[in-house]
Order: C-alpha cells, then structure tokens, then sequence
C-alpha cells in the first residue's frame, strides 16, 4: 500500500496538475488584488475631485473665498452636492453678490476721488477720468440697489433658472435636475462683481460671466461640451438682438 501511494503521487502527470492548479489560484488572487487596488485608486482620483466641504458635502468658506473659487477653480465649486430640495447657500450667495456690488461700488468711487487729484498730473485735468468713474448713487438708489434688489433677486433667478433648464434638456443635458441648474446660475452671479471696475467693467463682467457659467454648467451637470455650448451661444445671440434693438438696428413693424 505504501508503494503504491509513493509511486501514484509521484506520476508526472498528478506533479504537472497540482502546480497547474497552484498557478491558476496565485493568478486569480493577483488578478482580484489588481482589480481592489485599481478600484480604491479610482476611488481616491474620484474623491480628489470633488468639491471640499462639511459633511453634507456642501462648499466651507467664507464669502470672499467662494467668490475667489468661483471666478479662478470652477471645479471646487460647481455640481457640490447640497441638502433639500435645492442649494439655499447658493441662493443665499447670489443674495449677498447682489447686496455688495453696489458697496464696493460707491466705496470704489469715493476712494478713487480722493486719490485721483493726488495721483493724477497736474496737466490732466479730473474732469476727463470721471466719466469713467462709477455713477454717483443717491440714498434712496442705494437703498434700492442694496437692500429690494437683493431680496426681490430669487425670483428672476428662479424664472431664469427654469428658462435655462428647459433649454438644456432640449439640448439633451441638464441630466441632473432643475436645482443643479439653480445652484450654477446662482453661483455664476459672482462673476457680475466686476461691473464695479471702472471704465468698461460691465462688458468684463458679461464676457466672464458667460464662461463661468459655461464651465459651471459642464461640471454641475456632467454633459460634454457639445450639449452645454449650443445652450450659451443662444444667450449671446439673443444678447445681440436686444442690444440690436436698443440701438434701433432693429426696425419695429408699424
């Protein structure tokens, strides 16, 4: 009996099939490692991208920063996941856009006039720059500016924001819902701080505004370039025909 278990173990053929089935359990371990190492990769490159923030997942910083974020890294900002129904904080943030931009505006203006006679040549008279200047506002337009148009401001939004989604479900985007497209109009509003510069800031603001909610869209929404650049372009043609008819390109039918 003992020979004949050493001379059966021994066969070429059960050595060959033993180390053939060792090799095949080594392979398909090293192949399920493979697969958990590049899942956890994908996992941290995935989480590496999304936006920072509390544990709703929500942007954490304070005005100044989301303002910086949202004009220079698109990325940290648009499409950040937010609690309810829609992003309060975001329209909260185009709430405070729309009260600061008429303060920093006449702070500007009078800084601008103290330090102009200083730093201006004798042989350059004032009255030539302040036409360039921010208007002067008087107390009730800056009551009106910073305080009604800051809380009448979600309702245009929200039109706006319907008006825009629709557009973007034409174009077979917008796949994530009306309150991404809500959250990217709002947070876009920053870009609308530079009409506060002197001289052409509203044409600045309107360039920039336009790429950043271009970009702010893409992200927010996941759609590729194609389904997201149609929707912008119809702003700047129907920005073109309103202009057009301000300036009586346009010939009203009588």
């Amino acid at each position: 009996m003992t020979d004949g278990f050493h001379e059966d173990s021994c066969r070429p053929g059960r050595v060959s099939d033993s180390a053939s089935g060792q090799e095949d359990e080594f392979a398909s371990r090293r192949e399920r490692e493979g697969q958990k190492i590049a899942a956890s990769y994908a996992e941290t490159e995935l989480g590496s991208q999304q936006p920072s923030g509390p544990e709703d997942g929500g942007f954490a910083g304070s005005f100044g920063e989301r303002v910086w974020c949202v004009l220079f890294y698109q990325q940290r900002v648009f499409g950040m996941s937010f609690e309810g129904i829609w992003d309060r904080r975001a329209l909260w943030f185009a709430m405070q856009v729309a009260a600061v931009t008429p303060l920093l505006q006449q702070g500007l203006l009078y800084l601008l006039l103290f330090l102009l006679p200083v730093l201006l040549p004798s042989s350059v008279p004032l009255i030539s720059v302040v036409e360039f200047l921010p208007a002067r506002l008087s107390l009730a337009e800056f009551v009106r500016y910073a305080l009604l148009v800051p809380v009448l401001l979600p309702i245009p939004i929200v039109l706006y924001s319907g008006l825009l989604h629709v557009l973007l479900r034409l174009a077979q985007s917008g796949e994530r819902g009306y309150a991404v497209t809500l959250q990217t109009v709002c947070y876009a509003s920053a870009c609308w701080l530079f009409v506060v510069l002197p001289g052409n800031g509203a044409y600045l603001a309107l360039i920039w505004w336009l790429g950043v909610q271009t970009v702010g869209l893409r992200l927010a929404h996941r759609s590729p370039w194609s389904r997201v650049l149609p929707v912008m372009a119809l702003h700047v043609s129907a920005a073109a025909w309103l202009v057009s008819m301000a300036i009586g390109w346009v010939a009203f039918p009588s």
